[in-house]
């Protein structure tokens, strides 16, 4: 496995619980990743898409760089729209309503569209960098 899964499907499966606490890394409750995985902005979102029980949408700078966006860090925290109580390190949970025309999907996750992930997105990056070209949605590109 070389992405993230969750720890209880897996060992339902063919992997026993000794091989999941020496071989894997907890991210979340539950969900894995293999020790010395490259933590990269997809398997950050496909971790924190996991704990949500598969029903977040993930947003924000993780939703633009799974859109092909190459100026996102990542360590950038994932942001998700989900209900979801408990706070996590590396996650950043939007309790909000969501049109499902600003729905799509990536890798069978549901991620928020260009469109909707353009406008707060560009907002962000205008403040921090101060630089109105910036605000167009080229960077999403």
């Amino acid at each position: 496995m070389s992405q993230a899964f969750i720890g209880a499907e897996a060992v339902r499966g063919d992997l026993t619980r000794g091989q999941l606490r020496w071989n894997y890394t907890a991210v979340h409750p539950g969900v894995y990743v293999p020790n010395g995985a490259e933590r990269t902005v997809f398997l950050n979102s496909v971790a924190a898409w996991l704990w949500t029980g598969r029903k977040g949408i993930i947003a924000g700078r993780a939703a633009a760089a799974l859109h092909g966006a190459k100026w996102v860090n990542a360590s950038t925290p994932i942001e998700v729209i989900a209900q979801h109580g408990r706070r996590r390190s590396g996650v950043i949970v939007h309790e909000q309503r969501i049109g499902n025309d600003e729905i799509t999907y990536v890798a069978n996750m549901r991620v928020t569209t260009v469109s909707r992930t353009a406008l707060p997105t560009s907002r962000l990056r205008c403040r921090t960098s101060g630089r109105v070209s910036r605000c167009d949605g080229r960077h999403l590109r």
